[in-house]
């Protein structure tokens, strides 16, 4: 009895402290996202004389047309997705090896990993648009300089020498593309891990140590213990990073996608034709959540301690 108040209690916390955020949820988000459905459904215009908004209820047209119309949509959706088979991944493998790394324990273990918390900072979306900005100012406004930078960081580092090298290893064919992408996306792999690092970093310190105690004394080896102990243990934890990758992922205020939903809706004044872009990316979004849940869930294992 005493446990159930407890519980309750704790629970009635649980609400206090989320209620600012289920009152604005309920003011401000939830009004927005109803009228944005609607719009998808109508032909938004903007009344210059009355300043107010004339709609007309057009069905699926906007739909039809982002479907079967316009071919920049389906491109950027597609490419976009096909960046997320692979980028997603590469993150998640990324951010386990690299907090597996970062919780041993070595001079300097603090510094080291504040250095891959602070892309994440770096990444917001102002800087990650000024520096953007920046990359192609320094690309098409100094011309040739920058080209010739970028062909001598090329011949410094041999690339294609060192990818001759991996080949001539006798790896697979599908090791080497994911290696291949890995290197080529290798910044965007730093600015996108800085959180599911921390969160791995967390869960790998939760392992209870008497197991691994155990395991050493029944003369199990550290990989045996690694694959054993460590990695079902946090399963679930990697559940939530590939559920928070694709999230952050399709969020990006640098993607195509909300360039283009960006330019359609308010450079274009098609708010109709933008809402329904925004819906279909995030039944997309929502979609690709789904098939990822049920092809990680089965490999989940929940310890209970």
């Amino acid at each position: 009895m005493k446990r159930n108040k407890l519980l309750k209690r704790k629970g009635y916390m649980g609400y206090i402290f989320t209620l600012p955020v289920i009152v604005g949820m309920m003011i401000f988000f939830i009004p927005a996202i109803v009228q944005s459905f609607i719009y998808s459904f109508q032909n938004v215009s903007i009344n210059v004389g009355e300043g107010g908004l004339i709609t007309e209820f057009i069905r699926l047209d906007n739909y039809n047309r982002a479907f079967n119309i316009d071919v920049a949509f389906k491109e950027v959706l597609i490419e976009i997705l096909r960046d997320l088979a692979v980028n997603v991944p590469v993150i998640l493998i990324f951010s386990f090896v690299m907090a597996n790394i970062l919780n041993q324990k070595f001079t300097g273990r603090t510094a080291a990993r504040a250095v891959f918390f602070i892309p994440v900072i770096i990444g917001t979306g102002i800087v990650a648009r000024i520096e953007m900005t920046d990359m192609l100012q320094n690309m098409y406004g100094a011309g040739s300089t920058a080209l010739g930078n970028t062909a001598e960081i090329e011949n410094i580092l041999d690339i294609q020498a060192l990818f001759d090298f991996i080949r001539s290893l006798g790896m697979g064919t599908w090791l080497f593309n994911i290696a291949f992408v890995a290197i080529n996306r290798l910044y965007y792999i730093l600015i996108n891990s800085g959180v599911q690092i921390l969160i791995f970093l967390s869960a790998l310190q939760s392992v209870p140590i008497a197991l691994y105690e155990a395991s050493y004394v029944e003369g199990c080896s550290a990989w045996e213990s690694f694959w054993k102990i460590t990695l079902p243990i946090v399963s679930p934890i990697m559940l939530v990073c590939l559920v928070y990758t694709v999230i952050n992922s399709f969020l990006d205020p640098t993607s195509p996608m909300t360039e283009l939903i960006h330019n359609t809706t308010y450079m274009r004044g098609l708010f109709g034709y933008g809402a329904a872009m925004t819906w279909m990316y995030l039944l997309s979004s929502g979609f690709l959540l789904v098939v990822a849940y049920l092809l990680v869930s089965r490999f989940i294992f929940y310890y209970d301690k």
